[in-house]
């Protein structure tokens, strides 16, 4: 029964390098739309699991679902392979449930099909691949409220005293910015940042999985522009995560004006940030941005960011500088206790969600305010892109960059060759964020990406040309780098 089952790398893999594949989620219909797995070049459907009666058959599985449901399911054996799927079914819990029934009726009394492959089973659901791969997740921050429960026991914390905002100063608390030799493959005469200890951000820690988050700062000697430039035939792209767009006119008017620039006092940076309501987690985040160079020197030392500003007004761009620069305002002498008051309401009027005075995934908040923060500054890139590499981007991204695109995105180039045939393929793929799993044994970041980055070989993967199978051979490589390079670390 083993080799019924794929883990969530697996499909990550299937899901960057196939194009003819059919997901099947039997969560109920309601699950299904709030949020589902984003198959890029395949096909979902939802079948829930109450359709799945035992003893029918897939053709009469088949007429109780949607027109659109339908249509891939009556071609089920001409897609390459079948992931099936639900909640959070593993392996030694399998039998008798709804996958079970389904792979049943697929594998033994749809005979009429042959399929390329037996169907293959998601361990853990959709519930472990959301944990390991949220950005491949649609709303994933939905999914993980619902399988982290754990997380909002934490709301007892606010019964605790914090840290009153007008204390004139907490000189306790000593700060020190230190910087550590560079770890990345990438660039070994890069720097990278490490937090003060005071400031760093927190892990979210939830039956002993933490999702922590690195920035590191990378220097490249050639970047492709948003400016309507292109250095070297390169382009950049557009968004982290596709939301849906929200209408200026259907929010409230802001308190702050919008129209006029903050005030720029630049001292030391000994400012700290209230954490009324469990916002812990955007403080964090905005600590860390706040020490990144490109940001500060974006945000903060000058008005860089009033000319990448093409949203008029801007939905969070100038609140976003105001709180940058309120962080930099306290001296050693003088350390400031701040609270983004403005800077939260802004946010809530676009996801009232985090208006709950709840404690959030830290990244998952970077991720929106990522795309919020991104829509303020997006202008169209050149149409003429002439390498592979530059059409892989433009499509993946719309034709549409910014400076935060700039800034985070970066691009790997796969080769994939056949040891049979030595057929060649390449494809390419563009994130925001580098994704990693940490094995339960003392590893270095250098050591995780080098493993990741290693030449891998492809299981149940067919050559296109020779149709030999298990013969593929994968190389990865960084096609653009980015300026600032964001790695999650799950354990």
């Amino acid at each position: 029964m083993e080799d019924h089952f794929i883990e969530p790398e697996k499909l990550l893999s299937i899901l960057q390098s196939c194009d003819n594949f059919l997901i099947v989620d039997i969560r109920p219909v309601k699950d299904f739309l709030k949020t589902k797995i984003n198959p890029s070049k395949g096909y979902i459907i939802n079948i829930p699991e109450s359709f799945i009666i035992p003893g029918s058959s897939a053709n009469a599985l088949g007429y109780r679902l949607v027109s659109s449901a339908k249509k891939l399911w009556d071609k089920r054996d001409q897609f390459h392979i079948l992931i099936l799927l639900d909640k959070d079914t593993i392996q030694r819990n399998y039998l008798g449930t709804g996958l079970s029934r389904l792979r049943n009726i697929i594998v033994k009394c749809d005979i009429w099909r042959r399929n390329t492959h037996e169907p293959v089973i998601l361990n853990g659901g959709l519930k472990e691949f959301v944990q390991c791969y949220p950005t491949r997740v649609i709303n994933a921050y939905k999914l993980l409220k619902q399988v982290n429960p754990e997380m909002y026991k934490l709301q007892e914390l606010e019964k605790l005293e914090y840290v009153n905002r007008y204390l004139g100063s907490f000189s306790e608390i000593k700060v020190e910015a230190r910087m550590l030799e560079d770890i990345s493959p990438y660039n070994r005469d890069s720097k990278k940042i490490v937090l003060p200890e005071a400031l760093a951000p927190v892990c979210n820690e939830i039956d002993n999985i933490k999702i922590d988050t690195a920035v590191e700062e990378h220097q490249k000697t050639t970047k492709p522009s948003f400016h309507g430039e292109s250095k070297h035939g390169n382009t950049r792209g557009n968004r982290l995560i596709r939301t849906k767009r929200i209408r200026a006119s259907s929010l409230k008017p802001s308190s702050v004006d919008c129209t006029v620039r903050p005030v720029a006092i630049i001292e030391d940076g000994f400012t700290g940030l209230e954490n009324s309501g469990n916002i812990c987690y955007m403080n964090s985040l905005l600590q860390c941005l706040k020490v990144i160079p490109i940001i500060k020197e974006t945000y903060v030392t000058s008005d860089k960011y009033l000319s990448y500003t093409t949203r008029k007004p801007p939905n969070i761009n100038n609140h976003l500088a105001e709180v940058l620069r309120q962080l930099w305002s306290g001296t050693s002498s003088k350390p400031r206790i701040y609270f983004i008051s403005e800077f939260k309401n802004r946010i809530v009027e676009f996801a009232p969600n985090y208006n709950n005075n709840t404690h959030e995934d830290c990244f998952e908040f970077f991720l929106f305010l990522f795309n919020l923060v991104s829509e303020d500054c997006s202008t169209d890139l050149p149409i003429k892109v002439e390498t592979e590499s530059e059409k892989a981007w433009f499509s993946h991204l719309q034709g549409r960059s910014s400076f935060w695109i700039e800034t985070f995105y970066f691009q790997f180039k796969n080769v994939k060759v056949c040891r049979n045939c030595h057929e060649t393929h390449v494809s390419f793929e563009t994130e925001g964020a580098l994704f990693l799993p940490v094995p339960n044994k003392n590893c270095t970041l250098d050591g995780l990406i080098n493993d990741y980055m290693k030449e891998s070989s492809l299981v149940d993967y067919p050559c296109n040309n020779c149709k030999s199978v298990n013969t593929i051979i994968n190389r990865k490589e960084v096609s653009i780098e980015p300026k600032v390079f964001a790695v999650v670390l799950k354990r």
